[in-house]
């Protein structure tokens, strides 16, 4: 039995609470109720973008915007370009931008 035969993709969670006398996951789904040992989360942490609070910014005059949100207008081909955040996501697109 593989890992595959377990995996529920395109649920959206409505409710899920560990019930601790079957020592198993209740899972309210929009596409029905499971039950699991085991309840792993993908959604990504992209789901809701956040922006920091950086002074100036409201008063910056150039092109702006998250990566969650990303501005495909823009042509960022030859132009310097900064990049704010922990480095982690900003890894799988910055080697693109040169």
């Amino acid at each position: 039995m593989g890992l595959s035969e377990h995996v529920r993709l395109n649920h959206e969670v409505l409710d899920a609470s560990w019930n601790e006398d079957r020592g198993r996951w209740a899972i309210e789904t929009s596409r029905g109720v499971y039950t699991a040992r085991v309840l792993i989360s993908a959604a990504g942490l992209l789901s809701t973008p956040s922006t920091p609070e950086i002074p100036g910014l409201d008063e910056f005059r150039r092109p702006a915007f998250h990566s969650a949100d990303w501005d495909h207008e823009q042509d960022l081909h030859g132009r310097r370009v900064g990049v704010v955040g922990t480095g982690a996501l900003a890894i799988q697109f910055i080697p693109a931008l040169r």
